[in-house]
């Protein structure tokens, strides 16, 4: 299993967690963790997409 299939793992068990979870200050803490794994990936999809167009900018010159 690649790196991206373990996030995406650890996020769904984050959310299936959080989904079952009753305690209100645990539940916060679990959508914090959500929130955390999910900006990482925004950023790395973010960095990529930005890679990939300058890459198409470089071959359109």
């Amino acid at each position: 299993m690649g790196i991206k299939e373990i996030e995406e793992v650890e996020w769904r068990e984050l959310c299936e967690r959080a989904s079952k979870e009753l305690d209100p200050h645990r539940l916060s803490e679990l959508v914090d963790q959500l929130i955390e794994k999910l900006d990482a990936r925004r950023q790395v999809l973010h960095r990529q997409n930005q890679n990939f167009a300058g890459d198409s900018d470089k071959d359109n010159k």
